[in-house]
């Protein structure tokens, strides 16, 4: 079953909400860039907007005491052993956001938790048992595959028996849960049929981000850019799951061909330094700019002229989201996720996965001509109004949830 709602339903109207006591556990902070923090910010941002103010809590809601022992990972066990420092972190920040949420279910009224991955959905299940309490308890599943191999694949991790150990606590996990929610049909594919679990039951319910508008331009001249400058633009942490080296390969190609072209990656990462070198072989280190960590992303989206998605491994592509959100066009590798959002949004081409030729054929036509790039980003945003916004998903949640009724 999949469900997914559209700005052409009504909204549901709570029923109860003082005793529709939802409450989200994350391992992150809620402070961040990623596509999990960015999520959790806008469902908690729409949960209170329909009257539903919803507890966050973190490992990092049990008090600055847990401060020391996080850092014990950051500054020695990174440096002995990546394994270690891995096993450290996860079990760590488990402890200390368990015996969070037990406090605050010893004292609060709990129906329904909305877990963002195994270990926060582990602590909900373990706090429910331990206290005998029914309190329904959702998973929302962001990977493609398996946290195991994210670790694998950015150099987190290099142990098989620990990936092993990872990956059947997921299984574990996704088994005992009462739902398992996926930001897409890809995603939902890759853990029930590749790796064959089975959950009680799971639906599909996309990403949403909150329509502001168009935001106002950066000013390209602060970036050391021209209004005559074709621009490419790329946000995500630098490392190898997100596939910059490769872009820069690409990009070399294009600048060939197109003199005004400039390529702006947002994002820092291990992968930073390797990317700065990887340009100045390339002799286009001029071209290619790295801007860091930046809390403007909507505006830089806004100033550029294509958006590129180049990673490698997406459950859906929240990034796709922000540029159709904009009004800019898009270019993506075809990765788990993106060509289902691809494909209702509208907005943009498809790039070939391994094969550059195929690529530049395909971008030719978008970099040439400057209408065609309007109206994939009138497109695009019209069907992120459509299907992707915040009153979207959180409809969608709380027809899940079964936290709305009619009047």
């Amino acid at each position: 079953m999949t469900s997914q709602a559209t700005l052409t339903m009504p909204p549901p109207k709570i029923s109860s909400p003082d005793k529709a006591a939802v409450v989200v556990l994350t391992m992150m902070r809620p402070a961040g860039n990623t596509g999990v923090q960015t999520h959790t910010r806008v469902l908690l941002d729409g949960l209170a907007e329909r009257g539903l103010l919803s507890p966050l809590i973190t490992p990092f809601s049990g008090g600055k005491h847990w401060k020391g022992v996080f850092a014990i990972r950051r500054l020695g066990l990174d440096w002995i052993n990546r394994n270690w420092a891995l096993r450290w972190y996860r079990h760590w920040h488990f402890v200390a956001l368990k015996q969070s949420f037990l406090r605050h279910a010893k004292s609060r009224p709990v129906t329904h938790i909305v877990a963002t991955c195994p270990l926060s959905a582990r602590a909900a299940l373990e706090v429910r048992s331990q206290l005998g309490r029914d309190f329904d308890v959702s998973m929302i599943c962001h990977f493609a595959y398996s946290h195991a191999r994210e670790a694998l694949d950015n150099g987190q991790l290099n142990d098989p028996k620990t990936a092993k150990r990872i990956e059947q606590q997921e299984v574990d996990v996704f088994q005992a849960v009462d739902r398992v929610i996926y930001v897409s049909n890809s995603a939902r594919k890759s853990l029930e049929q590749a790796r064959d679990i089975r959950p009680k039951r799971s639906v599909v319910i996309w990403n949403g981000l909150a329509d502001n508008g168009r935001p106002a331009a950066v000013d390209r001249r602060s970036l050391g850019l021209s209004d005559q400058d074709l621009v490419l633009l790329m946000v995500g942490s630098l490392e190898r799951r997100k596939n910059q080296m490769a872009l820069v390969d690409l990009f070399a190609r294009i600048a060939g061909e197109y003199e005004r072209a400039k390529l702006v990656l947002v994002g820092e990462g291990p992968d930073r330094s390797a990317l700065r070198r990887r340009a100045h072989q390339l002799g286009i280190e001029h071209r290619v700019k790295l801007l860091g960590q930046r809390g403007d992303v909507p505006a830089l989206l806004a100033m550029c002229d294509l958006y590129i998605h180049y990673s490698l491994v997406e459950s859906f592509g929240l990034a796709l989201l922000e540029s159709a959100r904009a009004g800019v066009p898009s270019a993506a590798l075809p990765s788990g996720g993106v060509p289902e959002v691809h494909a209702i949004l509208q907005g943009g081409v498809l790039l070939h996965p391994n094969d550059e030729n195929a690529s530049m054929q395909i971008l030719r036509p978008v970099l040439d001509d400057a209408a065609m790039r309007a109206e994939l980003g009138r497109r695009g945003r019209e069907h992120f109004q459509r299907f992707f916004t915040r009153e979207s998903m959180v409809e969608s949640y709380l027809r899940e949830l079964n936290l709305s009724a009619a009047e």
